[in-house]
């Protein structure tokens, strides 16, 4: 259970209602919960919100942001993180708006930093990243298909993180959803103001096997070949007509950090070496 935005004003009637389901998760015996965004901006909200999920007896593993924001976590964001996390039983890493490889570098640093400390630390792998272009997020990161993903898991497994979550399982607002959308291709699902989403489920599929080795510890042998592929159904390199973005914001391209690539990409798994040639696969 996640409290978030104004439910961190409900965390009584939250651990109240929550910590008897069967399908709740605990540590300790006591209900699990964790938060996006604790407290906003305010550090002090933060800190109090922490002590009442202890004084109502959740285990309480948040995520906020340190002081200079979240885009990267470098030496001193990990020690302030760890320093505000002293009532916590641990700190959730929500990632998702960066790089993959920065991100994979916050997840190494606050997986050593939490280690130091004795708390837990709960880390996260994301798909893939591109705001609506009707919201505030309207920005995109390069994951090269599959590849970025696998980055993140990677650092997860390599740095000792105890938890991972998949984010998102469904935000159709920032498209780093994995949740099935009832079609192989696309489909509007819940609100027609996220248009027609794209099927993500192929990133879910090709965890599996990063899953199998961050919880058994050990690489999996792989049993069957599997291939996955990714590409962008719009050109990346199209001017943007101003004329039409005074109406359309879509007309213009999502902020990026770096070029947006035109490719498909292609990951995979598979029982003996092979070689790509062309458009086939073969011995």
């Amino acid at each position: 259970m996640s409290a978030d935005g104004n439910a961190q004003n409900e965390l009584p009637d939250i651990v109240r209602t929550t910590s008897g389901l069967k399908a709740q998760l605990k540590q300790n015996g006591k209900p699990v919960l964790s938060a996006y965004g604790l407290g906003g901006r305010d550090a002090a909200r933060c800190e109090t919100l922490i002590r009442e999920a202890n004084r109502l007896g959740a285990w309480f593993i948040p995520h906020f942001s340190p002081s200079s924001g979240e885009a990267t976590i470098g030496e001193e964001q990990a020690a302030e993180i760890a320093a505000r996390s002293t009532s916590a039983d641990g700190y959730f890493f929500f990632g998702a708006g960066a790089p993959p490889d920065a991100l994979a570098r916050s997840t190494a640093l606050l997986s050593s930093t939490f280690r130091r400390i004795g708390k837990t630390f709960m880390t996260s792998v994301t798909p893939y990243y591109r705001g609506l272009s009707n919201g505030t997020n309207y920005r995109a990161f390069e994951t090269d298909g599959f590849s970025g993903m696998a980055k993140e898991w990677q650092a997860a497994i390599e740095s000792g993180a105890n938890w991972v979550q998949i984010v998102t399982w469904n935000d159709w607002a920032e498209s780093t959803y994995v949740a099935p959308i009832g079609s192989t291709s696309k489909a509007h699902v819940y609100n027609t103001r996220f248009g027609e989403l794209l099927n993500h489920t192929a990133y879910l599929d090709a965890s599996r096997y990063y899953i199998a080795w961050f919880k058994t510890g050990a690489r999996p042998v792989i049993e069957s070949d599997a291939l996955y592929y990714f590409y962008r159904l719009h050109p990346v390199d199209l001017r943007t007509d101003m004329a039409k973005a005074l109406v359309d914001p879509s007309a213009v391209p999502p902020r990026s950090l770096a070029p947006l690539t035109a490719r498909v990409h292609v990951t995979a798994f598979m029982t003996r070496p092979r070689y790509a040639d062309g458009d086939m696969w073969r011995k």
